[in-house]
């Protein structure tokens, strides 16, 4: 897999989990709707990591991604 095919497959799925999301959010079912946006946000952090050539170690800590992702909290 190529970094270019990597970063799609990544922004690919987070759009996936974000149209969930919103779906469930409108259904009023909030405890999914907030894990499958903050799975979206995982996987858009993963994607610029893979961009700007890191390997996206294996976590779910979005403070670490952000920080491998070279974005400042």
């Amino acid at each position: 897999m190529t970094e270019r095919d990597a970063l799609q497959y990544w922004l690919d799925s987070a759009e996936d989990n974000r149209k969930i999301a919103a779906d469930l959010f409108r259904l009023k079912h909030f405890a999914w709707s907030l894990y499958l946006g903050q799975l979206s946000l995982e996987k858009i952090l993963k994607g610029i990591s893979v961009k700007k050539g890191a390997e996206p170690f294996r976590t779910h800590d979005l403070v670490k991604l952000a920080k491998l992702a070279g974005i400042e909290l």
